[in-house]
């Protein structure tokens, strides 16, 4: 991520005090995002240092690859053919007809669900058996079955649900060092048991998180990888902060934190009600990354998603983007700023320029970079 643009709709005649307020603001914004995700890389680094969770890191893998031969038995499935029924069937009518509205795709259950007996155990246990809705998996303390898995979810789950919860981060995951397992999350998505080396999201960014901190010489490093649409989330834009587990001298594992596109518009104060007298929808603050595309969502649409979407049709903005943003429902990783705009910000400047957006609004913006570690 590289710079964060205040805007300001231009009327015709610009006020002083209008850039006066704007350049506050962006400010603001700038000293509160850069805050936000220095104490997002304290938290994942000092998180993994903890004793329970250097201890859950092994008793996770242990109780993960002893599952097929435990007793991962319910009254639902006494096979390994139960379970992968059972999880072909929750994939089919859960999960594959809402994703490929939003890709515009087929998708097959086949090629979503993990390959070995172990991650369809899992996936069984606390996704598909899992009577809680899609958003609430992570209730569960415990699944129906006798395994060493259940006993040591249910020793940490809570540990791991309170610190999501405190600090408000959309997931937090612990992977095998060596394997790339994901042997543990809180929210129980489709990434939930999956391998990230050689699994369905090997690809992504939670991937490439993992990996860079697996690569890690320390246990002071952490990475943060830059907004995706994560598919696991159901597309919804995600970025990652991911730190190396060490036991004394052995590296361990990986503890991952994932931040969501709501969490970055929460930090710029854009999520309002439609109804907000004080909102003001000349105003606003972007985010924008290296390939010049925005890392949060417009105000406009976070307030008024179908108004927004009919003026982008009145004035014929572009129909790729418009359906693409009624599609994955967010303008993030679509709306983009133009390269003549960015130039002199690559280079670490702050300045002023003039921006149309996709409605073909014209603003003054200014902008300053954004120093993200």
């Amino acid at each position: 991520l590289i710079s964060v643009f205040g805007l300001i709709y231009h009327r015709g005649v610009i006020y002083k005090s209008s850039i006066n307020k704007l350049e506050l603001l962006q400010e603001y914004n700038k000293k509160h995002i850069e805050l936000f995700f220095s104490q997002a890389g304290n938290q994942v680094r000092i998180l993994s240092e903890n004793k329970d969770v250097i201890s859950a890191i092994q008793e996770f893998k242990d109780a993960y690859n002893s599952i097929e031969n435990d007793n991962y038995y319910t009254s639902s499935a006494r096979s390994i053919e139960d379970v992968s029924a059972m999880l072909v069937n929750y994939y089919e009518t859960e999960y594959l007809d809402k994703l490929s509205n939003r890709l515009e795709t087929e998708l097959d259950a086949e090629h979503l669900i993990p390959g070995s007996n172990n991650s369809k155990i899992l996936q069984y246990l606390y996704i598909a058996s899992n009577s809680k809705s899609a958003k609430s998996k992570h209730l569960l303390n415990r699944a129906e079955d006798g395994s060493a898995y259940s006993a040591v979810h249910n020793m940490y789950h809570s540990f791991f649900r309170d610190w999501l919860t405190r600090f408000k981060y959309d997931d937090i995951y612990l992977v095998d060092i060596k394997s790339g397992n994901i042997i543990y999350s809180v929210q129980k998505k489709l990434d939930f048991a999956t391998n990230l080396i050689s699994g369905p999201y090997s690809n992504s960014n939670l991937s490439e998180a993992y990996k860079s901190a697996a690569g890690a010489l320390n246990s002071n490093y952490t990475i943060t990888v830059d907004l995706e649409n994560y598919f696991p989330s159901v597309l919804e834009p995600s970025l990652f902060i991911a730190s190396p587990v060490f036991d004394n001298l052995e590296k361990t594992g990986v503890l991952v934190f994932q931040i969501s596109i709501n969490t970055i518009d929460d930090l710029l104060h854009i999520r309002k009600l439609k109804d907000d007298s004080e909102s003001d929808d000349n105003i606003q603050t972007l985010i924008v990354g290296e390939d010049r595309y925005l890392r949060n969502n417009d105000i406009r649409f976070t307030r008024d998603k179908e108004e927004f979407l009919r003026s982008l049709r009145k004035v014929k903005a572009n129909i790729g983007a418009v359906n693409k943003i009624e599609r994955l429902t967010t303008t993030a990783l679509i709306q983009s700023v133009s390269k003549e705009l960015l130039l002199d910000n690559n280079d670490g400047y702050a300045g002023r320029g003039k921006y149309k957006d996709i409605s073909k609004t014209s603003y003054l913006c200014t902008y300053t970079p954004l120093i993200i570690k």
